[in-house]
């Protein structure tokens, strides 16, 4: 991948790495609080592991969306590009999870969100950089460097910084754990001089809509709401209030019906009419992320117990102790780790899980 040659021959990086000092990444200290034995496995003693479907998905739409904000290409080579890696992922064998029923929801579910989301992008005003390198420096000999996605150059002379996500939703109890990447973003650009204004992720499998309608059902009188969908179910997400809207136009109720249906079915606006259209304004989900003192202390306080835990650590494999694997996680450790096909752990795990479930089916 042309991004990840750019990054091997960085001369920056490269004399820090040939000074013998420690570089640490966002990635990396994830890992080592994830798992140690992940880690083990990926930076200590490297096994050649797997890739998953989320990550590679992923990477071809920022790679995509970073060839557009360098016009090197235009919004209708994401579609393709997008159709195109999940065509070599049907070859090579590499799929999404199943769903509880073995069915193909998770797949079909975020296929349909990013067909959204690649059919109707639009790219975003202003002056930008991509994929810029930032190095921040902790102490002499303790380093943490990334690329962000997208720096936005103001006329005010701020920056202000923003990532691209494939992602779901971020729940209330993971959003410091996301929220590290963003705030360590800014202090590595605030170190080399720059005024950060603002962070956010971009999240491409959601919009925000903004219209008036009734909070709730029994209320009388109209509010301004403002709403995150999923791409993928927007009109059906919206339907109700799209059928108010069309009773309180007197249309029939035969041609609303028809009109609902269709729009459900093409989960697009297009065949609405005008006066419905212009009620609903539709944008990308930028989510917003504070930028604070108390998270800045906290992210360092985070870099540097993440690196002290992997410092300390022997070269010997039983030092890196796995994470206990759980109903809870189970689903990262089967699913997302790289290591998923060769930790001796998880496939005690599995086998396990297996055993139990064929001594309950031979219950009777």
């Amino acid at each position: 991948m042309d991004i990840m040659a750019k990054r091997d021959k960085d001369p920056r990086l490269q004399k820090l790495f040939d000074e013998g000092k420690k570089v640490y990444s966002i990635s990396k200290l994830n890992t080592i609080e994830q798992c140690c034995y992940q880690a083990y496995l990926t930076y200590k003693k490297p096994r050649e592991g797997s890739q998953n479907v989320y990550g590679i998905m992923g990477n071809r739409v920022h790679d995509t969306l970073e060839e557009i904000i360098k016009d090197k290409a235009t919004e209708k080579d994401l579609k393709p590009a997008l159709y195109l890696e999940l065509q070599d992922l049907d070859m090579l064998g590499i799929d999404f999870p199943k769903d509880r029923k073995g069915g193909t929801s998770i797949r079909d579910n975020w296929i349909a969100d990013m067909q959204h989301f690649c059919e109707n992008f639009v790219r975003p005003k202003g002056k930008f950089t991509t994929e810029e390198l930032f190095i921040y420096k902790i102490n002499d000999d303790r380093y943490i460097q990334g690329y962000i996605d997208l720096v936005r150059h103001n006329k005010d002379d701020t920056i202000s910084i923003l990532d691209w996500k494939t992602s779901s939703q971020f729940s209330k109890d993971d959003l410091i754990h996301h929220g590290r990447q963003l705030i360590l973003y800014a202090m590595g650009k605030e170190q080399e001089g720059f005024k950060v204004k603002s962070l956010a992720w971009i999240m491409l499998k959601y919009v925000e809509v903004t219209f008036m309608g009734k909070a709730r059902s029994n209320s009388k009188e109209k509010t301004k709401l403002v709403k995150v969908f999923n791409r993928g179910k927007l009109l059906k997400e919206l339907s109700k209030y799209i059928e108010n809207d069309l009773c309180e136009l007197n249309y029939d109720e035969v041609d609303i019906e028809i009109m609902i249906k269709n729009a459900i079915d093409t989960n697009s606006f297009d065949r609405l009419p005008k006066e419905i259209i212009k009620k609903y304004i539709v944008k990308p989900y930028v989510r917003k992320y504070d930028l604070t003192d108390a998270l800045r202390n906290e992210t360092l306080d985070y870099i540097n117990n993440m690196a002290d835990l992997f410092e300390s650590k022997s070269d010997e494999e039983e030092d890196w102790e796995a994470v206990e694997i759980t109903e809870k996680n189970n689903f990262f450790c089967n699913q997302l780790c790289n290591h998923k096909k060769t930790c001796k752990y998880l496939k005690k795990y599995n086998d396990m899980r297996m055993l139990l479930k064929s001594e309950d089916e031979d219950l009777f």
